[in-house]
């Protein structure tokens, strides 16, 4: 069991009026207010980052492009064939990185793979096309991604990559977030 520790705190702007003693929210009113704050954190492990990634933004944009989807349609087409043994393979890096993050223990990393096996081996599941996509570089350009270009916060921030299935219950749907990279020294994707 996980227990939450306070690491750092943030005090909103406040004004003091003879109306508010203690303060009152200097942006209230406002249709939003933005702010951020910096901290360091120590952390009993290490997650690899990608500073031994190629910066993909370099890359002719119609080359990177054209070789993102047919990754992209190369991992469609490992689900849709449901083999499992590449299921996990490109799924490993992925989600250990965050379930070592989460302090996750052996229980709920069961539980989770048992829950996303189930959904993969049912017969409706079913990955859908992928279309209506932007082209998205995080980690200061060293991982790419085809992600949803919609408003519609229910599928904002997934990639292009998804399913559907029916558990008898009705239509759920699954993303099948998959993020590629390329090693210095090399010229081929590695899925994350």
């Amino acid at each position: 069991m996980v227990t939450e520790k306070k690491i750092a705190s943030y005090i909103t702007p406040l004004v003091i009026t003879k109306e508010y003693e203690e303060g009152k929210f200097e942006f209230a009113g406002k249709t939003y207010y933005e702010a951020s704050f910096t901290f360091e954190a120590k952390i009993p492990y290490e997650v690899e980052g990608f500073e031994n990634a190629r910066d993909l933004r370099e890359w002719d944009k119609e080359i990177l492009h054209k070789k993102l989807l047919q990754e992209y349609n190369k991992i469609k087409e490992i689900y849709q064939k449901k083999d499992y043994r590449n299921i996990a393979r490109i799924s490993y890096d992925n989600l250990k990185n965050q379930f070592v993050s989460e302090y996750q223990d052996r229980k709920y990393i069961d539980d989770v793979w048992t829950m996303l096996m189930d959904a993969y081996k049912l017969p409706t599941f079913e990955m859908q096309p992928i279309e209506n996509y932007k082209v998205v570089f995080l980690a200061d350009g060293k991982l790419v991604a085809l992600m949803q270009n919609t408003k519609d916060s229910r599928v904002r921030g997934n990639t292009s990559l998804w399913a559907k299935f029916d558990r008898g219950e009705g239509i759920e749907t699954l993303f099948c977030n998959r993020y590629f990279y390329i090693p210095k020294g090399e010229a081929e994707f590695e899925v994350y």
